[in-house]
Parts: C-alpha cells; structure tokens; sequence
C-alpha cells in the first residue's frame, strides 16, 4: 500500500513540485493552500506524513501541526516543517509544535526522497 502524504503550501508551484516528486515515488498525495484547508484534509486522508509550510494563512504550519498532533490518529504521523528559517531557535519551535523534522527552503528533493525511502522501509500506519 502507497504512504500517504499531504503536502500543504500556500504557493502552489512550490506544492505541485513536491507533489510531483512524491507521486513519481509512489505515494498517495494530497494538497491543502492553507492551514485550515491542512487540517480539513489530514483528519479525511490520515497521511502518513505531512509536508507542512509554517507560513500558511489561515493557521500556521506550527498550529496545524499542533491540531494534528491533537488527535489519535496524529501522534504517528511524521511531520515535516518546511520554511524559510533555519536558526537553532526555528527548529526548537518546530520541535515545540510537534515537527519530526525541520527542512529549510529550498527544500532539497533529494533530502525529501532520502526520508520517504526511509519511511518506506517502516510498516505503515493504518
């Protein structure tokens, strides 16, 4: 069974890229523009992991991590921040909000395709 990822950005080339990559790795790939739109569609699609820009409208990439984390079906799902920031004290924030991982913009495809073979090679949650 594919993973599957949601991908939430606010730019869409930025989103469609990613998308784009996942789905050339197999995986099942899902897209929100905004925070709130993110957490709509994490709590109907259960990703796997979700690829979430911190800087959304509507809800931060940090609260929506928050809500996702919030629920039981959350607490194993990893997820990615994705900014522009890259201090210590952005990635302690990221941490703080319930990220996995902490990737700065540009985001290296190939970083992005290292973490989902990784996760490919774990069982998948249900």
């Amino acid at each position: 069974s594919a993973w599957r990822v949601l991908v939430a950005h606010d730019n869409e080339d930025p989103a469609e890229s990613l998308c784009v990559l996942l789905q050339m790795m197999g995986a099942d790939v899902r897209t929100a523009y905004d925070g709130l739109q993110a957490v709509e569609e994490a709590a109907r699609f259960r990703p796997h992991m979700a690829l979430l820009d911190i800087g959304m409208p509507r809800l931060s990439g940090h609260e929506v991590a928050q809500r996702i984390r919030g629920e039981p079906w959350g607490r194993d799902v990893v997820l990615v921040a994705l900014t522009g920031w890259g201090q210590d004290e952005d990635m302690r924030r990221s941490m703080a909000a319930g990220f996995d991982h902490h990737f700065t913009k540009p985001v290296d495809p190939e970083r992005i395709e290292k973490l989902l073979e990784h996760l490919q090679t774990q069982p998948a949650i249900s």
